[in-house]
């Protein structure tokens, strides 16, 4: 089945409010609950809970997909441009996740912690080529991004309470110093 979660789904109110419900229900409760009690408690069909997501354990990757591709359009024609910092990559992932709060909230509460390293991994050519790291820079890079991806988790986890631009200041320290820092990692 092609994509689940869409902007032109999205965009309908009997879709968005029908999610709503799911998404309450699904992320209200510390457990993982199954199909039967998800469509009891959003008063929905089990017919229209599978239209929206399938099997109850594709809801978060559902969402994973949905904002994955959404940030790849922005960021794609941003990473092509020639002189574009890393400063302004990084601000406007900032700005992405604030403007998708909600979902990135379910998704570092629930999800794999996967996502935020996919779209740092997006921007590591740029980062490769300003900070000119060598070629085999693989296993500092992935320290890096653990780095990058656990502050931004804290900062989802912690309701977005700080301001981006601390957490821009934040990010741009461990990447101007990254280099110092990890190099002793290359082999």
């Amino acid at each position: 089945m092609g994509q689940r979660i869409t902007d032109k789904k999205l965009r309908d109110r009997r879709f968005r409010k029908t999610e709503k419900a799911i998404i309450k229900v699904f992320f209200g409760s510390k457990r993982v609950l199954s199909a039967r009690l998800i469509v009891k408690r959003a008063k929905i069909s089990r017919a229209t809970l599978y239209r929206h997501h399938g099997p109850v354990y594709e809801i978060v990757p559902d969402y994973e997909k949905y904002i994955l591709k959404t940030y790849n359009g922005l960021i794609q024609g941003l990473v092509r441009r020639r002189g574009i910092r890393v400063k302004v990559l990084y601000h406007q992932i900032l700005i992405f996740m604030m403007k998708n709060r909600d979902i990135f909230k379910m998704i570092v509460e629930k999800g794999s912690g996967r996502l935020l390293e996919r779209m740092i991994r997006k921007i590591e050519p740029k980062i490769i080529e300003f900070y000119r790291l060598p070629k085999n820079c693989e296993r500092m890079l992935m320290v890096y991004e653990k780095e990058i991806t656990g502050m931004l988790e804290d900062w989802v986890r912690n309701d977005f309470k700080e301001s981006e631009s601390v957490i821009l200041s934040d990010m741009m320290y461990l990447t101007e110093t990254m280099r110092g820092r990890l190099m002793q990692l290359i082999r």
